[in-house]
């Protein structure tokens, strides 16, 4: 009997959407996200999500919340609800850009930009207001 064959895609560490460091496991990625990411900056207090501290922001504050703090650039949208590795989005690797340019190409968009830059220059099509009857 020969020796078991390790996966070549071993289980990939938890890491934070955030600022791309790997953790050992979860529940120490939610601390980390709840510490450095979520915290309120007026009163320090730690939050679960980017959607509790933007509405705790709000109500006791009354400061809108545009960037998750510590967060790299591109990654810092609040709107995206990330808890620990759940909301991360399929595909996305530490070190790794995620957006346009980090997009597989299968999954961006086709646009055909000369058909777009050629409707654009065309002028739109005359209106023609028929003259009222004679008499009227």
């Amino acid at each position: 009997m020969g020796r078991k064959k390790k996966n070549k895609q071993e289980e990939q560490k938890p890491w934070c959407w955030y600022c791309d460091r790997e953790f050992i496991d979860e529940p120490t990625l939610v601390t980390h996200q709840k510490n450095k990411h979520f915290k309120c900056l007026d009163c320090n207090r730690k939050l679960n999500t980017a959607q509790g501290l933007s509405v705790h922001a709000y109500q006791v504050h009354k400061r809108t919340i545009t960037e998750i703090p510590g967060a790299l650039p591109g990654r810092e949208d609040p709107a995206r609800e990330v808890f620990g590795m759940a909301g991360v989005p399929p595909g996305a690797k530490p070190g790794k850009p995620f957006g346009d340019e980090g997009e597989p190409s299968s999954k961006k968009a086709k646009t055909d930009s000369n058909s777009f830059q050629q409707q654009q220059q065309q002028p739109p099509p005359p209106i023609h207001i028929p003259p009222p009857p004679p008499g009227i």
